[in-house]
């Protein structure tokens, strides 16, 4: 059975775009025309063509700046204001080895964070498992007394790019009946929101850049699939604000 459980990337800055201004064409000045030019035009009566301006270039979009985030401290990344603006009441945060809780009983929004190392071993684990049968029952953990090694075919993976890797593994889950990510281009590169259903519905948030890999999760146990992705998307839109 796929697992929905996407460990996955961190920040990005993205980069305003600047418009690009047009060059008009050059223009030949009246009174630098040779006269017989000019008597011609004149004894005819026919007025010379007005030279075609090119359009404007279009603007390019410009993503939405996401604001410095502090993977040492991931409580703030999703600030308390934040967190009780979206679960209703004052949270208290849980911090945790490689993660961060806040939670009314019934919902709860949870921040988790790897480094790319960490990130790239996960991806590739779910990678391998996937293309052979789509399914995956064993998950590298490098924190663990006796990790699952992986084999040799592992290693084109891990020389791979985070954000690259992170483009397989979502085209493979897909592929494999998976959850449908959408790209939140408005915010850059390498963010993506999806449903999360492994044991209640939530929208989970993904971030992954060349360094490191974020996930901020929202689950409601009294929300459906749909709401709780809309949720998810309004706590991104708050982060990306500096609430």
């Amino acid at each position: 059975m796929l697992s929905k459980r996407l460990l996955i990337g961190f920040v990005l800055l993205s980069l305003i775009t600047s418009l690009t201004g047009c060059n008009l064409p050059s223009r030949m000045d009246a009174s630098s025309q040779p006269d017989d030019q000019t008597n011609a035009a004149a004894n005819t009566g026919i007025e010379e063509p007005a030279s075609e301006l090119p359009p404007e270039a279009t603007p390019e979009p410009v993503a939405a700046q996401l604001p410095e985030f502090d993977l040492a401290d991931l409580c703030s990344i999703v600030s308390p204001a934040v967190a009780e603006q979206i679960l209703g009441q004052p949270v208290e945060a849980v911090e945790g080895p490689g993660a961060c809780l806040y939670s009314n009983g019934t919902a709860s929004i949870t921040i988790s964070a790897l480094d790319s190392d960490a990130a790239k071993l996960s991806l590739a684990s779910q990678i391998l498992q996937l293309d052979e049968d789509c399914s995956m029952s064993f998950s590298y953990s490098s924190d663990q007394p006796d990790p699952t090694p992986l084999p040799p075919e592992a290693d084109p993976l891990l020389a791979m790019s985070l954000p690259d890797l992170m483009e397989q593994s979502l085209t493979l889950q897909q592929s494999c009946g998976g959850p449908a990510f959408e790209t939140l281009t408005e915010y850059g590169s390498g963010v993506y929101l999806a449903p999360f259903d492994l044991f209640m519905p939530g929208g989970q948030i993904s971030i992954v850049t060349a360094d490191y890999s974020l996930s901020i999760l929202y689950t409601d146990i009294n929300a459906d699939a749909a709401g709780a992705v809309e949720v998810a998307r309004q706590m991104l839109e708050m982060v990306a604000a500096g609430q």
